[in-house]
């Protein structure tokens, strides 16, 4: 799906963040990009590979910036690109750029072209910024990324129940709960039998989940968990990516 552009001069200004970028042909480039107008994009960007080429170095993965699309009549394309934050602290730090490399995977797997929801720009720039400035652990750095993708998913309409028994609709302080990778949610101890798709859960997990979809990302600089309820937040998440939108961490 093209940009549905807003004048007859067949282009149009967009604030994006570069996702992924590949060879395309000879000496040109094809990028993807989350726009904050017009969501995910792909586009072509001629002459990067050229040595003199002025748009390459503004065309990086994980860079925020200016473009001037250009309608074509069968691909559209990066007529100009101005770097606005290259996040270049987070792309001289391994362990981040690995986790990065992740988000950006993920929504070119999830996103399609032409598909808007300003939440997601957002939570991408926010994600970049929070990573980029701070010296933060490896832990930190995966509970980060788990916001990401949790929060993502659920905008993107499978937001799990977590207030209550999907079956029984019941809050049960004491009882033991399973989170139910099938349906989205939690299932009592009492009404896990006969259900299919059920891994057990701490309360512990439970709350971190409910924080996340609840908070901003900056508050995941400052929350402190244990390293296994983060080891189980992720298992759980990574399983229901697997079931639900066949991908995996």
């Amino acid at each position: 799906m093209g940009i549905i552009f807003r004048d007859m001069s067949q282009t149009s200004p967009v604030r994006a963040i570069i996702i992924d970028r590949q060879i395309f042909r000879e000496f040109d480039s094809r990028i993807s990009v989350y726009s904050l107008d017009y969501g995910r994009l792909d586009l072509i960007v001629r002459g990067t590979k050229r040595p003199k080429s002025k748009l390459a170095g503004h065309c990086e993965p994980l860079t925020e910036v200016d473009l001037m699309i250009v309608k074509g009549k069968k691909y559209d394309y990066a007529g100009s690109a101005k770097s606005v934050n290259a996040f270049s602290k987070l792309k001289n730090n391994y362990d981040l750029l690995l986790d990065a490399g992740q988000v950006a995977k993920i929504l070119k797997r999830l996103i399609k072209s032409g598909e808007i929801d300003n939440r997601i720009y957002f939570l991408l720039k926010e994600y970049l910024e929070l990573i980029n400035k701070n010296n933060t652990s490896k832990d930190r750095s995966s509970l980060i990324l788990l916001f990401f993708i949790f929060k993502l998913i659920s905008y993107l309409g499978y937001l799990p129940q977590l207030n209550s028994c999907l079956v029984c609709n019941m809050k049960k302080e004491s009882s033991k709960y399973f989170f139910n990778y099938e349906e989205g949610g939690l299932i009592c101890e009492s009404c896990r039998k006969g259900n299919k798709g059920n891994l057990l859960i701490t309360s512990e997990t439970i709350e971190v989940m409910k924080i996340v979809l609840n908070s901003e990302i900056e508050v995941m600089s400052k929350l402190i968990i244990s390293h296994e309820t983060l080891a189980e937040f992720k298992k759980i998440l990574n399983i229901y990516l697997r079931y639900n939108l066949n991908y995996k961490m």
